[in-house]
């Protein structure tokens, strides 16, 4: 299944008083977690070798179970299908941009959540 199978709306994010630290320190390392998959993303695109950085497959993981840790199902789900795509020998950047674009949008609507 193709990580770009629903719409990459934003899970919802209520910064509330009783939202944990754990949580809060999560949200507030989103736009570090985009830039450092951003980063991954463009060496990539331009590595001779065709295989994705360990630094771009590293932040997929660390972001899928960080995500799960807070109940962030879609966004598991997202970083997750990514990782193990960009995994497979046959994996290349134009294959899984969408996917990627997604992700990025996702995480950006969390970013940016009130």
């Amino acid at each position: 299944m193709s990580a770009s199978a629903s719409p990459a709306a934003a899970p919802a994010v209520t910064n509330t008083p009783g939202m944990s630290a754990l949580y809060q320190r999560f949200c507030q390392r989103l736009p570090e977690r985009v830039a450092t998959l951003q980063s991954g993303w463009r060496l990539w695109q331009v590595s001779n070798d065709g295989k994705a950085p360990d630094e771009l497959v590293r932040g997929l993981h660390s972001l899928a179970g960080a995500a799960g840790l807070h109940g962030l199902d879609e966004l598991t789900h997202r970083a997750r299908a990514l990782e193990q795509a960009l995994l497979a020998p046959e994996a290349r950047p134009a294959a899984q941009a969408s996917d990627f674009e997604a992700l990025i949008a996702c995480l950006k609507g969390l970013a940016t959540a009130p």
